[in-house]
């Protein structure tokens, strides 16, 4: 049996997805919370890692966390004392490619 391998092209005839094409995989998620901390994901820290952030809650208003990746290692934190006094937690979506 022959396997003949998936293109797509698009209008103009320029490929958009062929055999050698890395498709991105989401491998999980969690939520950082509203306090600092930190978490390893193993697959971060391969050079294939990527990850995506969601925030919830009014940016106007909350403090969203700053969130800063090294390897697998991720930290997030959020500004002390911040005026508006509220915290936003985020999702953290991450996988590999």
């Amino acid at each position: 049996m022959a396997i003949a391998p998936l293109e797509i092209w698009d209008e103009q005839g320029r490929s958009l997805f062929n055999f050698n094409t890395r498709v991105a995989r989401q491998m999980g998620s969690f939520s950082t919370g509203t306090s600092d901390g930190s978490q390893y994901v193993a697959e971060l820290a391969d050079a294939n890692g990527w990850m995506a952030v969601q925030f919830f809650g009014d940016y106007g208003v909350d403090s969203a966390p700053m969130i800063n990746r090294v390897g697998g290692s991720l930290s997030w934190r959020f500004i002390p004392n911040q005026p508006s006094g509220g915290r936003v937690a985020a999702t953290i979506i991450y996988g590999v490619r």
